[in-house]
């Protein structure tokens, strides 16, 4: 543990100030909340600071990579509906937190991409070993947490091609409210079924965003090559 600042806006605002009134809602600390994000980082407690200087570091960048990142600050009962519309809007989720990403805010969140069935990646970082003890700034440095591991990770992450088009996008919403009737997450889920049903051209927003994923069949290996493709990693990567 160690001491931080107060979490800013862009503009040097204090986000959570005296009016400030906890009601264990995910809270969006960068980006647009628009289709125009092209990843999300969802972060909770300590690693939220790490995960804001990355999103600041990777916009002033080269590449200016637009980043949502999303301050979790209740891991359970998860506030789903920024998590699918995040995953809907960008495609891309990297779960940072000071915890196992096996038992901790990764596997909520891997539980509302299977409830829900989204089309999108998922990245963890998380603590996964044990260290000895030492400075913060140098744990969170092992166990990859820090700013800079952060940024190769999302500029790694937007490199991958999430399969589907609009396609899958639609089949996914098509599906929302009866996924929603069979999953926890179905309370909190409500709000983003609003947002798709009463906001003006949010919808027709993410269609054209997806539309342009759809891969041309002519694109798409064959049996064959995959299968040559398989065995070739398995080889690679000595899987035995």
């Amino acid at each position: 543990r160690s001491g931080h600042q107060q979490i800013k806006t862009p503009d040097g605002e204090i986000m959570y100030g005296a009016d400030y009134q906890f009601d264990g809602k995910i809270d969006i600390v960068r980006g647009t909340n628009t289709v125009d994000d092209q990843v999300t980082i969802i972060a909770t407690g300590l690693t939220i600071h790490n995960a804001i200087a990355a999103a600041d570091e990777l916009l002033q960048g080269q590449e200016n990579v637009v980043v949502r990142v999303l301050n979790v600050s209740c891991v359970r009962p998860l506030d789903a509906t920024p998590i699918i519309a995040a995953a809907l809007d960008t495609s891309h989720l990297i779960v940072v937190e000071d915890h196992s990403s096996e038992t901790g805010l990764a596997h909520q969140v891997a539980d509302v991409i299977a409830d829900f069935q989204l089309p999108c990646s998922l990245r963890r970082l998380g603590v996964n070993n044990y260290f000895p003890s030492g400075p913060a700034e140098d744990l969170l440095l092992l166990a990859g947490l820090d700013t800079e591991n952060i940024v190769d990770v999302v500029l790694d992450e937007i490199r991958k091609e999430v399969g589907g088009g609009e396609d899958a996008l639609l089949t996914c919403l098509h599906e929302l409210s009866a996924n929603a009737h069979r999953s926890r997450f179905r309370t909190s889920v409500l709000p983003y079924m609003s947002r798709i049903a009463t906001e003006k051209d949010y919808l027709e927003a993410l269609r054209a965003a997806w539309v342009h994923r759809t891969c041309n069949d002519n694109d798409l290996p064959t049996s064959s090559e995959l299968k040559d493709r398989i065995a070739a990693q398995i080889i690679s990567h000595d899987y035995q």
